[in-house]
């Protein structure tokens, strides 16, 4: 099983792996980049043999009409799937670059979050609660610390109030 919730936002996929892993479940969802999240509406990639083995076991009537109807006008707006997706990286790349110049430890991302290390300041996820910003802390992540919080890629002036509030902080 591989996920790809985050596709969109990554310009690579790893479908066309299931023509040669036999075994290979390729999986998206329409709650990332199309916006779709309270809908519940995915899909997978396999080969036809698994697909018929998955088709055997599946609940009837699993998806719901409107999810349905909701997921293909999504498939369908192109153009409001390549904004949101523009708008996201753009969003990533200015979130990342603005707190590596506050001497952070930003990581490269695929998807609409980023994760950050703010060191020696465990207390961050606090920190940036009381100013308004909610992020999740990443302390319960096998390996990671309480130093360690994602934030997800906002509208221009969140990522904007997100980085200023994170400046004070700092």
């Amino acid at each position: 099983m591989l996920d790809e919730a985050y596709k969109e936002f990554s310009e690579s996929s790893m479908a066309e792996l299931t023509e040669t892993y036999s075994n290979l479940v390729v999986t998206g969802t329409f709650s990332k980049a199309f916006g779709l999240a309270g809908l519940r509406a995915g899909y997978c990639a396999c080969n036809t043999a698994l697909k018929e083995l998955i088709l055997k076991v599946k609940q009837p009537f699993n998806v719901s009409f409107v999810a349905q109807n909701a997921a293909l006008a999504a498939l369908k707006d192109v153009e409001h799937l390549e904004r949101s997706v523009k708008l996201a990286r753009n969003g990533r790349e200015y979130i990342i670059k603005r707190a590596r110049g506050l001497g952070l430890k930003a990581y490269d991302s695929q998807g609409n979050f980023v994760l950050i290390k703010v060191e020696g300041k465990p207390e961050i996820v606090e920190d940036l609660f009381r100013k308004g910003i909610i992020v999740r802390g990443c302390g319960s992540f096998p390996g990671l610390s309480e130093e360690y919080f994602r934030v997800s890629v906002g509208l221009e002036d969140e990522n904007k109030m997100f980085v200023d509030s994170l400046r004070e902080i700092v």
